[in-house]
């Protein structure tokens, strides 16, 4: 009896291994990279930041078989609500800003064309009736008449500049902020690897990224890593419990369409 149930386990057992778990076996006992002494598994199992890992292989579009890691990141969906709401808050704060600089800009030179004004107003209501007092008059109402005109023409091209601004970020704000609205919809984010066996039959690291998904699996945004090798080999060290931790400096780049 014992003999049989000992049969039964082996059979079970074999079936599981017909269904690539040598090969992912393969991966999780590789190094993640020479000198560190860490396996991929020891690296990627049992992480903080994941509420959950998979391994899992399929065929790739040249039939190589490809081990898939994954693991979702936790508290994606309310961090991005929350940096949503801030850097929509942080947009129109920079449009306001910046009209507000050329708000003021106006307003200094619109006072400086009225105080021209009032000068040469001034100026008139005190012309003295001799001839050498007419010279001096007429050679400053001109002075002055020269100042307003030159002030009034700077002052037109400026308004025309600030009323160009204005057109101008009102449609980049909309495009950034529906952008950005965008992100609002993340329901889920996976850090994904993915390795293929090399005819030596050691693993290679061929592909890495994190993903951003709505509640649909649709893909938000894919970010692929350049060196998957070198952000594996943070893994080790990086203590992060959730996504903000994780990949919170990415945030910036991802809002600003960098990423």
């Amino acid at each position: 009896m014992e003999l049989r149930h000992i049969a039964t386990l082996t059979v079970a057992c074999i079936g599981l291994a017909a269904c690539g778990s040598s090969s992912i076996n393969k991966v999780k006992s590789s190094p993640i990279s020479n000198g560190q002494a860490f396996t991929v598994g020891q690296a990627l199992d049992n992480r903080k930041v994941c509420a959950a890992t998979s391994w899992d292989t399929h065929k790739d579009e040249r039939n190589r078989e490809i081990v898939e890691y994954r693991c979702e990141l936790k508290d994606a969906t309310t961090y991005f609500k929350t940096q949503t709401t801030e850097w929509l808050a942080s947009n129109e704060q920079h449009v306001k800003d910046v009209a507000d600089v050329y708000d003021g800009k106006l307003q200094q030179m619109k006072a400086e064309v009225d105080e021209a004004k009032a000068r040469l107003a001034q100026a008139q209501a005190n012309k003295s009736s001799t001839a050498d007092a007419q010279t001096d008059f007429d050679s400053l109402i001109r002075g002055i008449q020269n100042q307003i005109d030159s002030g009034q023409t700077q002052l037109d091209e400026y308004t025309k500049t600030y009323d160009q601004f204005k057109r101008e970020a009102a449609v980049e704000r909309d495009q950034s902020n529906s952008f950005i609205s965008g992100f609002a919809a993340v329901a889920k984010s996976e850090e994904v690897y993915q390795w293929t066996i090399g005819p030596s039959g050691d693993p290679v690291l061929i592909y890495g990224s994190y993903v951003l998904e709505d509640r649909s699996g649709n893909v938000i945004k894919e970010v692929r890593y350049f060196r998957p090798d070198i952000r594996m080999d943070s893994v080790v060290a990086n203590k992060a419990n959730n996504y903000g931790e994780y990949n919170g400096g990415d945030t910036t780049a991802l809002f600003k369409g960098m990423l």
